[in-house]
């Protein structure tokens, strides 16, 4: 009732990421290790807000975890945190639907002329987008 995508999302890239790392001396680990992500992108996707002209973040995890909104409020949303996370599964899966996720969802992304971010921090993944 409550979803964070971009959270469900930025938690998906770490454990893809993660079994990238284990993928050539533990390849069982890292069978399991994807197992996770692939399950937090798909709720990710399945409970992103839906875009309006005022709100593009597609939703944020501050906006259900009410505590987070006075120290760590997420301000980008998933609009970044969801096509890094379908590129990362990309790169440990090779599965050519998170490519086509990540490709639809960094149009969106590379479309905004309002970023003003100076580098990546953790809730504005676009400059590690854009590479």
């Amino acid at each position: 009732a409550h979803p964070g995508p971009d959270l469900a999302a930025q938690t998906s890239s770490a454990l893809a990421i993660l079994s990238l790392v284990f993928r050539q001396d533990e390849p069982a680990y890292a069978d399991v290790l994807l197992r996770h992500p692939r399950e937090l992108y798909d709720f990710a996707q399945a409970t992103r807000a839906p875009e309006t002209p005022t709100d593009k973040s597609l939703g944020r995890y501050s906006d259900s975890i009410l505590d987070a909104r006075s120290y760590y409020a997420s301000t980008s949303g998933a609009q970044d945190a969801l096509p890094w996370a379908a590129a990362w599964l990309y790169r440990a899966t090779s599965e050519a639907r998170y490519l086509h996720d990540a490709e639809a969802d960094y149009t969106r992304v590379a479309d905004n002329t309002g970023h003003t971010a100076w580098t990546a921090v953790w809730d504005d993944v676009r400059y590690g987008l854009y590479f």
